[in-house]
């Protein structure tokens, strides 16, 4: 009954349930609402049970695929089970998989989702309770809905999980801003994985040296595109002008360091070293781009005076380098055309001779 119910009239709703639910309709309500929200993100998962941090946390069906087929036929110990997320897009590849979690009431909802598909016990993570395993944990990184930003302060903490599974395959999930100079100073010695999804990065994998190429420390995953890209590739890149096109590298490429392993994969070269937007006369299969209408140094007049020549109406500013606003800029700007348009502003040299560029552009979708 109260799945069918819209629940846009909360309050109203709400009265209506008690009547027949009584002090179980909060948790009813709240059940409905954080199944609705997961639809999108976690296919399949109608009749589970959720929390909303552990929602909120959770990767979303895709992310946790790939991460999965990285680790098709071993046995895995997921040590921060919560209600059961990454145990689910394990078990189709892992020979067996085993969850834990200290939180009883996360561990109570693993079991009711997930069945018998996995091998479910209290345990806490920073004490192991299985040999031979590859060890996946997912620590918390928030607390009373904010978020934790030092590694040190995950729950559990990431150094503790370092030295609680040294020597054994390990990977962790992180936060995608985490700082990767500060996670090498705790003891990390692998590969760090930035995996991107629908256009936005979506999270950090510590992956430990076992469980990857030899040699690699950073690799950027774009699931979009099903492409991987390491700093094991070449990453010959010239610096030059702009060619035809000016390509914005996928949020994964830049956080993971790795702009010239991609432009050289595809014949790009760089606007200026120390600034991710590249350039080429010819696009990378399926990749968005801009093609270069006007070139001019950034300056309000000028720039309000080459978009109306080419009769601009909507724009799209992107921005790297330069202190812009986008949106107070864009409304400074008041364009009237018809033409949707791009302007990249960027900056292009250092010191005395570094300069605001603006590239007036058509995008390619």
């Amino acid at each position: 009954m109260v799945g069918a119910l819209p629940l846009t009239d909360r309050v109203g709703d709400i009265a209506r349930l008690r009547k027949q639910f009584g002090d179980r309709t909060p948790v009813l309500v709240e059940t409905v609402l954080l199944r609705r929200r997961a639809a999108d993100k976690l296919p399949g998962t109608g009749d589970w049970l959720f929390t909303d941090e552990a929602l909120q946390q959770a990767s979303a069906g895709p992310v946790a695929l790939h991460r999965a087929k990285r680790l098709r036929g071993t046995v895995i110990h997921d040590v921060t089970c919560s209600i059961g997320t990454e145990l689910a897009a394990l078990r189709g590849s892992a020979t067996r998989v085993i969850g834990s979690d200290i939180d009883p009431v996360r561990l109570a909802m693993a079991r009711h989702n997930l069945g018998d598909a996995a091998d479910l016990c209290r345990a806490d993570a920073l004490h192991p309770v299985t040999r031979d395993t590859v060890v996946v944990a997912d620590p918390a990184r928030r607390s009373r809905g904010r978020r934790r930003f030092d590694p040190r302060d995950y729950q559990p903490a990431l150094d503790a999980l370092i030295d609680a599974y040294r020597g054994r395959d390990l990977v962790v999930k992180c936060a995608p801003g985490v700082d990767f100079e500060a996670v090498e100073l705790l003891g990390f010695d692998g590969e760090i994985e930035v995996t991107s999804y629908r256009g936005s990065v979506r999270e950090a994998c510590l992956w430990q040296a076992g469980l990857t190429e030899p040699g690699v420390r950073r690799r950027a995953s774009i699931l979009d595109r099903d492409e991987q890209i390491t700093d094991a590739d070449p990453d010959d890149c010239p610096v030059a002008a702009s060619g035809r096109w000016i390509v914005d590298p996928d949020g994964a490429v830049v956080r993971a360091g790795l702009v010239r392993h991609f432009a050289a994969r595809y014949g790009l070269w760089q606007l200026d070293p120390n600034i991710a937007y590249l350039s080429g006369d010819e696009l990378p299969p399926g990749v968005r781009g801009f093609e270069v209408l006007e070139q001019l140094a950034f300056d309000e007049r000028r720039l309000r005076q080459a978009l109306a020549a080419l009769d601009c109406g909507v724009l799209e500013i992107l921005v790297r380098g330069v202190e812009v606003d986008p949106d107070a800029l864009r409304r400074r700007l008041t364009l009237h055309g018809s033409q949707s348009l791009t302007v990249v502003i960027t900056r292009i040299g250092s010191g005395a001779a570094a300069r605001g560029t603006a590239f007036v552009c058509r995008p390619s979708r």
